[in-house]
């Protein structure tokens, strides 16, 4: 069995964990699911955080003309962020029994769960891939309010619960003021027993009559103000993902490889020099910053523990070639053996990396180009090696026969080290544009 492998299925062992559950999104042997909503990853519990995922609408009124009528819903991330897992599904307030009939827009991304013995009444996952939206459209044959409550999943270790619905919060409230003058009190007489006085007829002298002059009362307004204020939901603002972290660390790991590759004619060859020297601290050091940059990003723990195992050799090849045993050294041999295993197991560790780092960056089937132009790199690689020995073994053959080797080197050797270098840097550029273009795709 090859060694590349055997250091697969050892590493896919560790990480088996990380894999499991319900990846297909069905939970019909665990139906409390549909009601709490709830995912069980060991002992992990849930981010009490604003998620970066939002479900679009989040909310919909359904009057007598809408009843029947499909209404599209989407789940999406926010930024470069990413979810693996999702359960959706409608519900009334205060209430946790699923409403509404989903229906799919792509069965590759979503499938339909069964709650509470109701077909068709939540909507899970397919896999365990990332996934930046998903759509799907609902409908329903009764009016009122619905909310639709989604549970996310980013990780195994990562991942956020729905809230719960109150009907205290359905609408915006809308306050009305009525502001008033003060009451008027008015005095009311209350007519009694009227006594009329004697009256003395004065003798009339005819005559023009003058009215009298009628005052009007003054009239009291009152003015009535009416002032309307909406209360809106304070929107919580969750800070900026960090971006390019995962591809700045896959492009590193690209030249930490590119010095690998470029180093190990010369390590087969048993010759160090000043640039195996360099290659070597080079690589050390792109795989240093790729490690601390997915530490940082922690969101890919299968990643992190290659990346950290792969600048751990990368620190002790380095080490074994700057502290290289003499050209008379009884134990120089070994030495150099040692340093070629260490140096193989390094490119093994480096090579899984890149390939996990790519699987899950290019989840998306139009972005899975990078993956094969990977695979077609390290064919491309594989075989440069007869040309290697090809031009080693003619270069013995040259120094038993003539003193011309050094002709020999530059023609053979040297020709296969500058076409080879040329290659590893074509495809390393094209794997980085890839890598970035993929965003955009």
């Amino acid at each position: 069995m090859k060694p590349q492998v055997i250091i697969f299925i050892y590493l896919g062992g560790l990480i088996l964990h990380f894999v499991k559950c319900y990846s297909s999104g069905n939970f019909d042997a665990y139906p409390a699911i549909c009601q709490t909503m709830e995912v069980v990853h060991s002992t992990y519990l849930p981010q009490n955080t604003e998620p970066p995922f939002k479900v679009i609408p989040d909310m919909i009124r359904v009057n007598s003309s809408d009843v029947g009528k499909s209404f599209n819903v989407t789940l999406k991330a926010d930024g470069y962020e990413s979810f693996r897992g999702f359960l959706l599904k409608a519900q009334k307030p205060d209430k946790t029994t699923p409403q509404g009939i989903f229906s799919l827009v792509d069965t590759s991304l979503s499938r339909l769960q069964t709650c509470n013995g109701m077909k068709d009444t939540a909507v899970t996952q397919t896999d365990n891939q990332k996934k930046a939206e998903i759509k799907v459209k609902w409908n329903v044959s009764e009016t009122g309010d619905y909310f639709f409550r989604a549970t996310f999943v980013q990780t195994y270790e990562k991942f956020w619960i729905h809230k719960e619905i109150s009907s205290s919060i359905t609408t915006p409230s809308f306050t009305t003021d009525l502001v008033t003058s003060d009451p008027v009190t008015s005095d009311l007489v209350t007519p009694g027993p009227v006594t009329p006085d004697p009256v003395t007829p004065d003798p009339v002298t005819p005559g023009p009559v003058t009215p009298d002059p009628v005052t009007p009362d003054p009239v009291t307004t009152t003015t009535i103000t009416i002032s309307t204020s909406t209360k809106l939901s304070s929107v919580t603002k969750t800070d900026p993902p960090h971006k390019y972290l995962v591809e700045s660390s896959l492009t590193l790991h690209l030249l930490s490889y590119l010095c690998l590759a470029v180093c190990g004619p010369f390590l087969a060859k048993a010759c160090v020099c000043v640039w195996t020297k360099v290659t070597s601290f080079l690589s050390l050091a792109f795989s240093l910053a790729a490690f601390i940059l997915l530490l940082i990003d922690n969101k890919q723990v299968e990643a992190e523990i290659l990346a950290g195992v792969a600048a751990g050799l990368n620190l002790c090849q380095t080490i074994l070639i700057f502290f290289l045993c003499g050209p008379c050294h009884e134990l120089r041999k070994i030495f150099y053996w040692g340093l070629r295993l260490v140096a193989f197991i390094n490119v093994c560790f480096t090579i899984a990396t890149i390939y996990v780092g790519l699987v899950e960056h290019c989840s998306k089937p139009r972005r899975f180009w990078p993956v094969i132009l990977m695979g077609v790199y390290l064919a491309c690689q594989l075989l440069s090696c007869p040309f290697f020995i090809y031009g080693e073994l003619k270069e013995k053959q040259q120094r038993q026969t003539t003193s011309s080797n050094q002709n020999c080197r530059v023609s053979c050797w040297c020709t296969c080290l500058v076409i080879f270098t040329g290659m590893n840097l074509a495809f390393t550029v094209a794997l980085v544009l890839g890598i970035f273009l993929s965003l955009y795709v």
